[in-house]
């Protein structure tokens, strides 16, 4: 009888354990969907994973230590430079790639754009993309996003009721003021 005992409390130990692995395995998911999310990927949301109770740790985790891209105005990529980046960019990829994604491979490549400001940093990303839709460099499509322009490709840019009250050479003087805004 002895041996039973010791094998049921060796099976409710090894129950807990499973739903401990489980508690942590949720938690990891949720983090490497909230890392996808960040980084320009967004895959649906698991509900389940997000009421995952925390799990206690032992040691305090280390902060992970982030390089500091704050630069000065004369630091920042020269726009001919940031323009032939995003070219060899999507060449290379030959495949759209919508802004988030742009500017991660620009600043993989140490193109500065701005001060560091992430977000500001992709609107003037959007801006100056816009001003290469404009010029016929590249095309954009709603919901796929940038890519090199080729024969017979139409820009999604203009072509909603949003847009047909708007001349192109405001909007590209709209845009140049925003980009000049958001880097000053």
């Amino acid at each position: 009888m002895d041996m039973i005992a010791r094998l049921r409390a060796e099976r409710q130990a090894l129950v807990a354990r499973l739903s401990e692995i489980d508690k942590i395995l949720a938690q990891y998911e949720q983090i490497e969907r909230a890392a996808q999310q960040l980084l320009g990927g967004h895959p649906p949301i698991d509900s389940q994973a997000m009421t995952a109770e925390p799990v206690e740790h032992d040691a305090p985790p280390t902060p992970v230590a982030l390089p500091d891209r704050a630069v000065s105005a004369k630091n920042k990529t020269p726009i001919d430079e940031f323009e032939q980046a995003v070219i060899d960019v999507l060449e290379e990829t030959a495949a759209p790639m919508d802004r988030v994604q742009l500017y991660g491979a620009l600043t993989e490549r140490g193109i500065v754009i701005g001060d560091g400001d992430r977000d500001k940093e992709l609107n003037a990303l959007s801006a100056r993309v816009y001003r290469m839709t404009q010029a016929g460099r590249l095309t954009s499509r709603r919901g796929q996003g940038y890519s090199l322009k080729t024969d017979g490709d139409v820009d999604d840019l203009h072509h909603g009721p949003q847009h047909e009250a708007v001349p192109l050479h405001q909007e590209a003087q709209e845009a140049d003021d925003r980009d000049d805004d958001l880097l000053a």
